[in-house]
């Protein structure tokens, strides 16, 4: 007979029961075949729970980098077959959308974005995947000094991951008693360094000379109010940076109309310095004049307003200004997570390299407070003040410095100015949807570890049948063959009646 007509006897003589057949040849068979497969069974249980038992569902959270819990046995399941719940759905931000990192100080307001960095291509949003803002920096601030009213600051924020976009910050000095600064320790220092801006510019004369030519005034003018502009620069020169290394200049010759920061300036070794771009002064009844280029190059101590022929700034005024500019770009970028060597918050001496002592005048109407430990103390909110009577000067640029050299303050202040809450990592506070993890229901859990438990053994078994089967002496390995196929697929089907048997359970 052929190995087709066997094939087709067998198929045909079929029946489900149980045919007599000759034992095993060795005695020990039967004892350790149950216990290999009673452990077997035990081990498909424990392989099968966080296989079977557990669903994979979206969940929204703010945290979406963060390690999902190990399921229960999973260590028990080779890696390359554990199954993973894969990654979160990215956020997408929008142009004109504002962020705020975890915990932040400030709001941040996406202005543009491109895909590369030619800024050929812009595009209206782009995804976000909890990347940390430290591939961001400042390329821009401006400050705004009024008589008798608080101060306002701007600043211009270049990212290059994931894209290429920008942000703005606008914040005036009054709202800062409104916002959760203590958050951010550099923040009071911020809060200080503005209040001396205020208390220089109200207490002192800034004179706008007469001999700026056919559109400056007629005559001397005493200056209501300053705008000015600056930039952090290493090379600092006229355009200066716009020839830098870490700048993307877009406009062939023009690279002042577009440009770009690809990544953080290697002068971060050193001191922050910068270049003014223009300066406004205001007079009169709502007058003002414009000086392009502001006061060229300054450094700690140097003068941010335009020279003397232009402007008669008394040095105070020059000091607290400069002061003012170095609390304002690191106080951004230790909020954006930006931590590099000259970052004046976390270094007692780069604090007193780049914050220059100034004297000021004690107005009749500014209050005076210091905490328990000496620390100089702006509370936030009220009217313009100073730093306590016990201070030099009574500014608060020279109380910081004394303190900030204080050996018992010093070891507290330092190692707590990089803290943000409970976290590291400056985030956008942004939800996301997360896969975790979730276990079913204890009837389905059950259910499913027991089915799949079912169809492992009885595989395990049928291939065992078969294994030892060819070593007995009985039918052709053909016949034997197409019998197990047979015996397969009718626990398929037994597998199927007890999945629907299960889930009929489940839902009744």
């Amino acid at each position: 007979m052929s190995w087709r007509s066997q094939i087709t006897s067998a198929a045909k003589n079929f029946q489900l029961g149980y045919n007599i057949q000759k034992p095993y040849p060795w005695r020990g068979t039967t004892p350790l075949v149950c216990i290999f497969f009673v452990g077997l069974t035990m081990l498909l249980v424990f392989v099968n729970i966080p296989l079977s038992a557990y669903d994979v569902v979206q969940e929204f959270t703010y945290t979406p980098n963060d390690t999902s819990p190990s399921l229960p046995f999973s260590s028990v399941v080779p890696a390359s077959l554990r199954h993973t719940a894969g990654d979160f759905t990215p956020q997408t931000f929008k142009i004109g959308d504002t962020i705020q990192s975890n915990l932040s100080a400030f709001n941040y307001v996406i202005t543009d974005a491109f895909t590369d960095s030619s800024l050929t291509y812009p595009v209206g949003s782009f995804p976000y995947y909890n990347n940390p803002l430290s591939s961001c920096d400042v390329s821009n601030i401006s400050l705004s000094l009024r008589k008798e009213e608080r101060a306002s600051l701007s600043a211009v924020i270049y990212c290059w991951f994931p894209v290429y976009y920008r942000m703005t910050l606008s914040l005036n000095h009054a709202s800062m008693q409104d916002r959760t600064f203590h958050i951010l320790n550099a923040v009071p220092d911020l809060d200080g360094l503005l209040t001396d801006a205020e208390c220089g510019w109200d207490s002192e004369n800034v004179t706008l000379v007469n001999d700026n030519g056919d559109s400056g005034p007629t005559s001397n003018q005493n200056v209501t109010g300053l705008d000015v502009s600056v930039y952090p620069c290493c090379n600092c020169a006229d355009n200066g940076l716009y020839y830098e290394s870490y700048i993307k200049s877009v406009v062939a010759g023009q690279p002042w109309l577009v440009s770009i920061l690809i990544d953080h300036p290697p002068c971060d070794g050193d001191v922050a310095k910068f270049q003014g771009t223009w300066t406004t002064a205001y007079y009169g009844q709502g007058a003002f004049f414009d000086f392009t280029g502001g006061g060229g190059l300054f450094g700690p101590g140097a003068n941010i307003l335009p020279p003397n022929d232009v402007l008669e700034v008394p040095s105070n005024v020059q000091l607290v200004v400069q002061n003012a500019f170095q609390a304002i770009y690191h106080t951004i970028r230790l909020d954006l997570g930006v931590i590099r060597p000259n970052q004046i918050f976390t270094s007692p001496n780069v604090f007193s390299e780049s914050i220059s002592a100034v004297p000021l005048y004690k107005p009749s109407n500014m209050t005076f407070d210091r905490d328990d430990t000496g620390q100089p103390a702006v509370v936030l909110g009220g009217i313009s003040r100073c730093i306590a009577s016990w201070v030099v000067n009574n500014s608060y640029a020279n109380a910081s410095r004394q303190a900030h050299f204080t050996n018992d303050f010093l070891n507290f202040y330092y190692q707590q100015a990089l803290q943000f809450g409970p976290f590291d990592v400056r985030v956008p506070s942004v939800s996301y949807l997360r896969p975790v993890f979730r276990r079913k229901s204890t009837a389905s859990a059950i259910s499913s570890v027991f089915v799949a438990t079912f169809a492992m053994v009885s595989a395990a078994w049928s291939l065992f049948n078969f294994i030892a089967g060819t070593f007995c002496k009985g039918q052709s390995v053909v016949v034997r063959i197409a019998a197990i196929i047979i015996e397969i697929l009718a626990e398929i089907l037994s597998l199927c009646y007890w999945y629907h048997a299960a889930i009929a359970a489940m839902k009744r």
